[in-house]
């Protein structure tokens, strides 16, 4: 589901939320898969095998932020209750790290900024 445009210091970012993983873009599936993503326990990869050995049942819920040329810039996987009432993180025991996933580390901080304005505003 594509949401509006948010501009966060001159760059217009958008954050599209799916609800599996089949729904991502292409694109974000080279983007955000291992080696790509140096760090695996950040990449996609790690986050299917999670959801389907651990997180059975439960429903994912993925935030990918792009650029307005559609290009994505960060990824980040979390959990839904299925009702839409709660999004919970993957911190926990089972995961070594959590964290976004990010092409560029320097758009953390504006990714971090937009997903948040994105989660208050529609959930």
């Amino acid at each position: 589901m594509l949401f509006g445009d948010e501009k966060t210091k001159g760059a217009i970012m958008r954050v599209i939320e799916c609800s599996s993983f089949e729904e991502l873009p292409a694109k974000a599936l080279e983007c955000f898969s291992y080696p790509r993503v140096q760090n695996f326990f950040l990449s996609l990869d790690w986050f299917r095998v999670h959801f389907d050995t651990v997180l059975s049942g439960r429903s994912p819920l993925l935030f990918l932020i792009s650029d307005e040329g559609g290009e994505p810039k960060a990824l980040l996987c979390a959990v839904t209750d299925g009702k839409g009432r709660s999004i919970v993180g993957q911190t926990s025991f089972y995961t070594i790290e959590y964290g976004m996933a990010t092409t560029d580390d320097r758009i953390l901080p504006e990714a971090l900024t937009l997903l948040w304005q994105h989660v208050a505003k529609h959930h």
